[in-house]
């Protein structure tokens, strides 16, 4: 292959450049040509990059000071990475979209070899949709009230502590209604289902749900080679 150069200029760009009134010995072509313009990048769906190209993908770490690499790092230069005294990189490109530079309606801004984006998301708070849970409302925790109440006639008028509720026994004007169970075989409890009045305060119970695993946002994709021209035509400026 015979190139020559035309002119030079920093940053990679995409294939699909035309060709003006430079004097070239060949046309420089859009696809993954023998003859490319340096530095830009063209994609195959074959097992392997052709010669004079570089497979882009996991990014890798060049030499500037070597001469194979030399010029593709006069246009690149650390762009993508490297510490410019020694090394350079190419342009990470595995399980990425790429994009030009600049902004879009609702989209971030975006610079050259500026890398962004997950592939996964979670819902946090503040952008969670407004939603309701299911509650258990347990007055009595997780128990439904109890009544102690007993065959035996009353002995008492107020109650205390353990005493069954039981057959009204008048005397006199007082009537006593309650009385200490001795026996338990005449005493037991009843389950009440409804209640007249309910604790000034209690248990609200809201359900839990979820279980926190992240969202994938990647949408649908086919997985084609990108390779990078390291050899070619200078690539005239616009």
């Amino acid at each position: 292959m015979h190139f020559k150069t035309i002119l030079k200029f920093g940053g990679l760009t995409l294939c699909g450049l035309i060709a003006n009134a430079f004097p070239l010995s060949s046309p420089a072509h859009a696809s993954c040509s023998p003859e490319p313009y340096l530095g830009t990048v063209c994609i195959t769906a074959a097992v392997y990059c052709p010669r004079g190209y570089i497979e882009l993908g996991p990014s890798k770490t060049l030499s500037n000071h070597s001469s194979e690499f030399q010029d593709l790092f006069s246009l690149i230069t650390t762009i993508y990475g490297g510490d410019f005294q020694n090394t350079f990189k190419t342009p990470e490109t595995a399980g990425r979209i790429l994009r030009s530079p600049g902004h879009g309606p609702d989209l971030e801004p975006a610079t050259l070899g500026d890398l962004s984006g997950s592939a996964s998301t979670r819902i946090l708070y503040d952008n969670m949709p407004s939603h309701t849970h299911n509650g258990t409302y347990s007055p009595y925790k997780y128990e439904r009230p109890h009544i102690n109440v007993s065959t035996e006639n009353g002995t008492k008028s107020t109650p205390e502590e353990g005493d069954y509720l039981a057959v009204s026994n008048k005397n006199g004007n007082q009537s006593k209604s309650f009385t200490q169970a001795m026996r338990m075989e005449h005493g037991t409890a009843i389950a009440g289902s409804h209640i007249t009045s309910q604790p000034a305060s209690s248990d609200l119970i809201v359900e839990q749900t979820g279980n926190g695993q992240s969202i994938r946002t990647v949408p649908p994709q086919l997985g084609l080679r990108f390779c990078l021209a390291n050899m070619g035509y200078w690539p005239p400026r616009h």
